[in-house]
């Protein structure tokens, strides 16, 4: 018989890779309307009944906008950025990508470009990896 010490979960993790920050003072709400109005896209009826001043509603904009558009925001850890790669335990492999170093540098002035364009004030654009639970 085996006995597994440790700490168990059943509960689904996702990686990502970005180039992006931490950001430490951000409004997710202000952030989300700015992020719709650049980026467009039909958000679902019940979305629309929400009220737009409440965090709720701001995550529900961030996933409708999620393949829209190429910018992300990581709330539990603060980070915001042009997103590389994003996949989840529940996926089946691990899907490829590659980026030049020209592609990297692009994707780092384009992230200041639309950060200062947001007026989201942030540390130092750098490639970032993690995972998270999900």
């Amino acid at each position: 018989m085996k006995i597994r010490v440790g700490f168990v979960s059943n509960s689904s993790s996702s990686s990502f890779v970005m180039v992006g920050t931490k950001v430490d003072d951000i409004n997710r709400v202000e952030l989300a309307k700015k992020l719709l109005a650049k980026y467009p896209v039909k958000l679902p009826d019940w979305v629309n009944e929400m009220e737009e001043k409440d965090d709720e509603w701001a995550w529900e904009v961030m996933d409708a906008l999620s393949g829209n558009c190429p910018f992300e925001f990581y709330g539990e850890e603060n980070l915001f950025g042009f997103s590389i790669y994003s996949g989840s335990s529940e996926d089946y492999g691990l899907d490829d990508f590659s980026l030049s170093v020209e592609e990297i540098e692009k994707a780092i002035a384009e992230t200041k470009e639309i950060m200062a364009e947001l007026g989201i004030a942030a540390g130092e654009v750098k490639l970032i990896g993690g995972q998270r639970a999900c």
